[in-house]
C-alpha cells in the first residue's frame, strides 16, 4: 500500500446521507508514521433516522478499539453522551458495554430509567435485551436508585 492509499468502509447511512470511512494506515506526516480516519460523503440526503449517528459511532469505537485509538474514542463516547436521547439509549446502551464506554453506560442507564416505559418499545431495547442480557442487571439497579 502506498503512504496515502485509503481503505474504505462499507456505505453507511447516516444523517441522511449514504457516506464512508476511509482508514489510511500508514499515512507519514511531517517524517512520523500516522493513522487516519476521513468521513467521505456519497449520496444525497435520505430520509434521517435517529440511530443513524449511533451507527456511525459503533463503527468509530470498533476502529478506536482495533486500532488503539483512545481519543478517537473517548470523542465518540463523549458526542454519544450528548446525542443520546430515548430513542437510542438502548443502542447506546449495548455500544457502551461492548466497548466499555463508563461514561456512556452512566448516562444511558440514567435515561433509560427515568423512561422506561417508552425505551421498552424501542427497537434498541429489544435488540440489547437479545444481545446483553446482563445489562438488564445495571438497569435495575439504576431504576431502583431512581426510586428511592
Amino acid at each position: 500500500m502506498a503512504e496515502t492509499d485509503s481503505l474504505p468502509s462499507k456505505r453507511l447511512a447516516v444523517g441522511g446521507y449514504e457516506r464512508e470511512i476511509h482508514y489510511t494506515p500508514s499515512l507519514v506526516v511531517y517524517g512520523d508514521y500516522c493513522v487516519a480516519f476521513k468521513l467521505v460523503l456519497l449520496g444525497a440526503p435520505r430520509r434521517h433516522d435517529p440511530e443513524d449517528g449511533v451507527i456511525m459511532a459503533q463503527h468509530l469505537l470498533a476502529a478506536a478499539d482495533m486500532y488503539g485509538i483512545d481519543r478517537l474514542k473517548l470523542m465518540c463516547e463523549d458526542r454519544l453522551c450528548d446525542g443520546t436521547d430515548m430513542e437510542t439509549a438502548a443502542t447506546a446502551l449495548g455500544l457502551a458495554e461492548q466497548h466499555g464506554c463508563s461514561k456512556l453506560k452512566a448516562r444511558c442507564l440514567e435515561l433509560i430509567a427515568a423512561n422506561l416505559d417508552a425505551v421498552i418499545e424501542t427497537e434498541g431495547y429489544k435488540h440489547l435485551m437479545e444481545s446483553s442480557p446482563l445489562v438488564m442487571n445495571d438497569l435495575i439497579r439504576a431504576v431502583r436508585r431512581r426510586k428511592n
